[in-house]
């Protein structure tokens, strides 16, 4: 084996090269990962991160108690949405590039 034969052995594939010969060679461990759950999805508190129990009726914001709800009413219904824009962020997104 030459030096460039080596050479050529040892480059790295890109993402896409790896991910083209995984579809061909197990379907089945890409499909495990896009698949959509059949539970529905747990909320959450959007401040606190704890389980959701209310809905705020002046801004969506899902919150876990009444002490969450009187910070809710503090804020700027401004602040407010951008805090309920989080919730959904990447919501969309699938690591694997298909829809």
């Amino acid at each position: 084996m030459s030096g460039k034969e080596a050479e050529r052995k040892s480059k790295n594939k890109t993402l896409k090269q790896s991910y083209n010969k995984l579809l061909v060679e197990s379907p089945l461990f890409i499909s495990m990962f896009t698949r959509v759950s059949t539970r529905p999805t747990l909320k959450l508190c959007d401040l606190v991160g704890l389980e959701a129990h209310y809905l705020c009726p002046r801004t969506g914001l899902q919150y876990h108690s009444v002490e969450v709800y009187e910070r809710i009413r503090e804020m700027s219904t401004d602040t407010a949405h951008m805090v309920g824009r989080i919730r959904t962020l990447g919501v969309d997104s699938n690591s694997f590039g298909r829809k």
